[in-house]
C-alpha cells in the first residue's frame, strides 16, 4: 500500500461526498469534478472499494465510519429507483432523473455492478442480516431484467442495446456499431461477477443460491465458449449479427439456400483493457493469464511508460490525446481503473515482478500530477504522462493507493 498517498486521498475524498438531495434520499459518492452532483454506477463502486480497503489495511476506523453512510447510500439510492421490471438507471441526478431513459428496453441500464456493491458492503460489515435479505431479491430482479432484455439466445451472451452509457464510452467494439450487436466482453464479465457474488450473498443470508449461481455459471461457460481466441491469446467482444441472408433469384430459386452460417458469432479482435477482465475475474486459466501478460503487456500494445493503455497502441483506432469530452476517451489513455485491474490480476496469478514494475510506472505519473497540479485527472497520455481531462476526478483514482 502506498501509505504516503493516504493523507492526500483522504482529503481528496471530501470532494466526492454528497449529502441527500431532492429525490436521492441517502448520502452518496459522486465521481466529483464535472460530475459532482450525480450518482454513477461503476464509479461509486471503485471509489468505495478503494477507501474501504484503505481503512481495512490501515485499521482506520474513522475513515470507515466517514465513508460508510455514503457507500450504503449509493446502493439504496439505486434500489429506491429500481423499476418494476428490475431495471436500474445508469446515473441519477438530484431530481432522480434517469439520464439515459433506462426504463426503455431498447436502451441500456446500469452496469451489472449492484451485486458487487452489496458484496463489498457486506464484506466490510456495513449491511445487517436484515438489510442483506432486503437487498438480495432486488439484485436478483435486476439480473433477471438483464437476462430478459439483453440475451442473445443462440449463445447465452448478453449484448449492449446501444452504445450510450456503457462506461467505457468509446470502446470501438461497441461504440458506433449496430444496436444490439455487441456482446461486450466488459458487459458479460461484470455480469458473471455480479451474479457470482450475489450467490455468495445468498449463502451468507441463508437463502437459496441456485438462481444466481446457475446464472453466473451459464454466462461463464458462454464467455469461455464464444469469446476466447486461441491464436490471439485473449478474450474478445463478439459480434452477434451472423445470420442466414437469403436472396430471391429471378428463376424462382433462392441464392445461399444451403449456406447457413454454422458460426454463431464473429470475434471483434480489438485489444482493449476490457479483454483482461475474464482473466482477472477467474473465468480464464493460469495458462491463459500467463499467455496474455507475455503477449499483450508489451510496449507495442498495452504497456506504456506510464501504465496500461485503455486501447492497444497497434490498433488503428489508437488516439489517446484526441479531445473527446463527452464521451470520454478510451482510445488509449491511461486510466487508473484498468491499471488497478492489471496490477491485481498479476498479483493474484504470480506475476509480482511485473505488477511491481507496473505500479512504479503508474505511481510516477500520479505523484507528478499531484506535485504539479495539486490534484488528479480523469485520464493521462500513455506516452508523456500528461493529464488530459477533468481535473479533480475521484471515481477510481484512489485505487492507486492500494498498489
Amino acid at each position: 500500500m502506498q501509505t504516503q498517498l493516504i493523507p492526500f486521498m483522504k482529503q481528496y475524498l471530501l470532494g466526492g461526498l454528497h449529502k441527500p438531495e431532492g429525490a436521492l434520499k441517502h448520502p452518496f459518492i459522486t465521481p466529483s469534478s464535472v460530475y459532482s452532483a450525480s450518482l454513477w454506477d461503476w464509479d461509486c463502486y471503485w471509489a468505495m472499494l478503494a477507501y474501504l480497503e484503505i481503512s481495512r489495511q490501515t485499521n482506520d476506523e474513522e475513515l470507515k465510519q466517514l465513508i460508510a453512510p455514503y457507500a450504503k447510500g449509493c446502493l439504496f439510492n439505486y434500489l429506491d429507483h429500481q423499476y418494476p421490471d428490475g431495471c436500474i438507471p445508469i446515473g441519477l441526478g438530484a431530481k432522480g432523473n434517469d439520464y439515459f431513459m433506462c426504463y426503455n428496453p431498447d436502451h441500456n441500464m446500469a452496469k451489472p455492478i449492484m451485486g458487487q456493491i452489496a458484496h463489498l458492503l457486506w464484506q466490510h460489515g456495513l449491511l445487517s442480516q436484515d438489510e442483506l435479505r432486503q437487498v438480495i431479491p432486488c439484485l436478483q430482479k435486476f439480473h433477471r431484467c438483464y437476462v430478459s432484455r439483453y440475451t442473445h439466445f443462440a449463445t447465452g451472451l448478453l449484448y449492449f442495446a446501444t452504445d450510450l452509457g456503457i462506461g467505457v464510452d468509446d470502446d470501438p467494439s461497441t461504440w458506433g456499431r449496430p444496436f444490439k450487436s455487441s456482446a461486450s466482453i466488459y458487459l458479460n464479465s461484470f455480469f458473471y461477477r455480479d451474479t457470482a457474488l450475489t450467490a455468495e450473498l445468498c449463502r451468507a443470508a441463508g437463502l437459496d443460491d441456485t438462481e444466481s449461481r446457475e446464472t453466473s455459471e451459464r454466462i461463464a461457460d458462454a464467455i469461455r465458449t464464444y469469446c476466447y481466441d486461441k491464436r490471439e491469446k485473449s478474450f474478445f467482444t463478439v459480434d452477434l449479427l451472423c445470420q442466414h441472408n437469403l436472396v430471391q433469384a429471378e428463376d424462382g430459386g433462392v441464392f445461399n439456400a444451403g449456406l447457413t452460417p454454422f458460426w454463431k458469432v464473429l470475434p471483434l479482435k480489438v485489444l482493449s483493457w476490457s479483454t483482461m477482465l475474464p482473466l482477472w475475474m477467474g473465468i480464464g486459466t493460469q495458462q491463459q493469464v500467463d499467455d496474455y501478460i507475455k503477449e499483450h503487456f508489451v510496449p507495442e500494445q498495452l504497456l506504456s511508460p506510464y501504465g496500461i493503455r485503455s486501447l492497444s497502441a497497434d490498433e488503428p483506432m489508437y488516439a489517446p490525446e484526441v479531445k473527446r469530452g463527452n464521451p470520454s476517451n478510451w482510445l488509449g489513455p491511461v486510466w487508473m481503473v484498468e491499471n488497478y485491474v492489471a496490477w491485481d490480476m498479476m498479483m493474484k496469478y504470480g506475476h509480482q515482478a511485473e505488477a511491481e514494475d507496473l505500479a512504479q510506472r503508474v505511481l510516477t505519473l500520479v505523484n507528478r500530477d499531484i506535485a504539479e497540479t495539486g490534484t488528479l485527472h480523469e485520464y493521462y497520455s500513455p506516452e508523456t504522462g500528461k493529464p488530459l481531462n477533468n481535473a479533480g476526478l475521484l471515481s477510481w483514482n484512489p485505487l492507486v493507493t492500494l498498489f
